[in-house]
């Protein structure tokens, strides 16, 4: 049972906790706050951890049609860009984080169910 629905909303809400903190990280003056610090690494773990099982429940089984072709892609070509330590500075995430979410959204436009 192929599930493109279901794999379009988790895309989406990657996408969305991506644009958060954009938001909250752009400009000179932004200081992330321990809350920020621990999205950004979960948003990282997360990323990596469907990269590499390719479910977007994150456990291991047989992918549907939608996660080998569109869920696991978008998040290993997401993680590929991924190219900063989760404990780097904050004045360095927005530019890979957009990177990240380019690759996201263009995934998440050819999923469209």
């Amino acid at each position: 049972m192929d599930n493109p629905l279901d794999v379009d909303n988790e895309l989406q809400r990657i996408s969305n906790e991506i644009q958060f903190l954009m938001d909250a990280s752009e400009g000179s003056s932004f200081k992330a706050t321990p809350e920020h610090r621990t999205r950004f690494k979960e948003l990282k773990e997360r990323i990596a951890l469907g990269a590499q099982m390719g479910t977007i429940t994150g456990e291991k089984r047989e992918l549907t049609d939608s996660e080998e072709f569109i869920y696991q892609p978008a998040l290993q070509n997401a993680l590929s860009k991924f190219n900063i330590a989760s404990n780097a500075a904050p004045s360095r995430w927005f530019e890979t984080l957009y990177d990240v979410k380019c690759s996201i959204e263009t995934m998440l436009i050819r999923n469209t169910p």
